[in-house]
């Protein structure tokens, strides 16, 4: 027999919510309509479900919270009609069961959190046949959801093209067919470590459950946000259950984030292409340009930091350049080098601080600090940030005056923006190489295609050489602005 698990309140029951409606409408009118009680507890039931089961799929493990769920507001009315909807919302905010978080613009949604520490949740499973009064209403409502999701999911898509692509669908069709080809390689073995898995609340314990069931039932909802950032199951999978789905391997970028700063910090101080070029050369042989390299970057000396290599190699272009240099500060060129190498985490790994530690602090400390609070304060913001403000001053200074003179939560919303513009461009590089790949985020995580048909693209069979074509095109990417990477590959099995 197969089973609907529904997320409830332990108290208030749904009924007694629907009566509760029934009592908030009377005392407003002044008259008692006639309201099916059953439908009403039925919309409350699926309503809570909703939120609750969105919650635990965004568990966040770190934290041990349940996240928030997003609803679309035009797909609530519909679902729930709108004037019910607004009594149902109502009576649960006011009692403080439910809290109504920031509208996300782009998806047309507010964020929605269940108070689970005050009002406690529990699940019951309901079989598919079940001819209770009580559930009768829900299938109804989820065939109406099925729908408007269908609608919904292609108005995303089309708007996602209209934004980032120029209106064109061909990317998001194609990440939409890759994402379909992603599926679980064993549902025993999945459904067997989830069981045995250790998990340190009920809240983490639910999100294994649904997110292993989304991945068995290959739940094919993608949703997009203003910076470009796609979202689907594997992006909210916990990397642990990774190693049983066909995933071939992952690649993303050291300190990623930090290294897209430095686009902006590029563009802060004006530095041409030809300066970075120079640069780039100078720190990796590697480093493909068309521009003379008559220049030597010392690492260490502020006063002096480059040198020309060889007076008659140098240009008039070099020398009309040289002096541009040594104004752009050297902690900036010591930042680049830092991210470009991808060693910035490691220069704040001390005594009693680890590498994980140590990024977290930075983030919080140093790139997405609170305007309120932007600047640089000894003592304020822990030894992360004023050791970041040691090394790095007038990058400290820069990322302070963006922060001041921009709206809030700027730098990291355009940080990510620019990620995901990356990301698209890379994206684009794998799949005519001849993978089979998706996003999270700043990785791409490439799939194993049915084995009918892996061999048509003429990939190598070796891991390693797979790996390292992804990684160029990390690098080409990079190139294309100007900078340099540090890419490096991740498999779960």
């Amino acid at each position: 027999m197969t089973y609907n698990t529904i997320y409830e309140l332990k108290s208030p029951t749904c009924a007694e919510l629907a009566q509760m409606y029934v009592d908030d409408e009377l005392a407003e009118t002044g008259t008692k309509k006639r309201t099916n009680i059953l439908i009403l507890e039925s919309k409350f039931r699926m309503f809570i479900h909703t939120v609750l089961k969105g919650q635990v799929a965004t568990y966040d493990k770190e934290t041990d919270k349940l996240g928030e769920c997003y609803l679309n507001a035009r797909l609530l009315e519909i679902v729930f009609c709108q004037e019910p909807l607004k009594r149902m919302l109502h009576i649960l905010i006011s009692k403080g069961i439910l809290f109504r978080t920031h509208y996300q613009k782009g998806v047309h949604a507010y964020g929605y959190r269940i108070n689970v520490n005050e009002y406690p949740y529990t699940t019951v499973k309901i079989p598919k046949d079940s001819t209770d009064k009580r559930y009768a209403y829900d299938e109804r409502i989820r065939v109406r959801l099925r729908k408007h999701f269908l609608q919904e999911q292609e108005e995303n898509k089309q708007r996602y093209a209209d934004v980032f692509c120029g209106g064109d669908t061909t990317f998001i069709d194609q990440y939409e067919h890759f994402l379909s080809l992603l599926e679980v390689n064993s549902q025993a073995y999945l459904n067997n470590y989830v069981e045995v898995h250790e998990c340190q609340s009920k809240e983490q314990s639910d999100y294994y459950k649904q997110i292993s069931q989304k991945l068995i039932d290959k739940y094919p909802r993608m949703t997009f946000d203003d910076r470009g950032r796609v979202y689907h199951r594997l992006a909210y999978c916990a990397k642990d259950l990774r190693q049983f789905l066909n995933i071939d391997f992952e690649v993303d970028n050291h300190n990623s984030q930090p290294l897209l700063f430095g686009l902006l910090l590029v563009d802060y101080y004006h530095i041409a292409p030809v300066l970075l070029d120079v640069f780039c050369a100078a720190i990796d042989e590697n480093y493909s340009t068309d521009n003379k390299q008559p220049i030597i970057f010392h690492y260490e000396d502020k006063e002096h930091p480059f040198t020309i290599k060889d007076e008659e190699m140098a240009t008039n272009i070099t020398k009309e350049y040289i002096e541009h240099l040594n104004k752009i500060p050297h902690d900036v060129w010591n930042y680049l080098y830092a991210v470009m190498k991808g060693c910035l985490w490691d220069m704040f790994v001390t005594e009693g601080i680890e590498r994980k530690v140590a990024k977290e602090n930075l983030f919080k400390q140093v790139f997405y600090r609170n305007k309120l609070k932007s600047g640089f304060i000894p003592g304020v913001y822990g030894k992360c940030g004023n050791a970041f403000l040691r090394q790095f001053p007038n990058v400290s200074k820069t990322i302070t005056s963006l922060i001041r003179t921009n709206e809030q939560k700027w730098l990291p919303n355009e940080i990510t923006r620019i990620e995901s513009e990356v990301m698209r461009d890379i994206l684009k590089k794998v799949w005519e190489r001849g993978f089979t790949a998706i996003t999270i985020h700043d990785a791409v995580v490439v799939i194993l295609p049915p084995k009918k048909h892996r061999n048509e693209n003429n990939l190598p069979k070796s891991r390693t050489k797979r790996e390292e074509i992804v990684m160029s095109c990390f690098m080409e990417v990079f190139r294309e602005r100007h900078l340099l990477c540090s890419p490096a590959a991740e498999v779960y099995r």
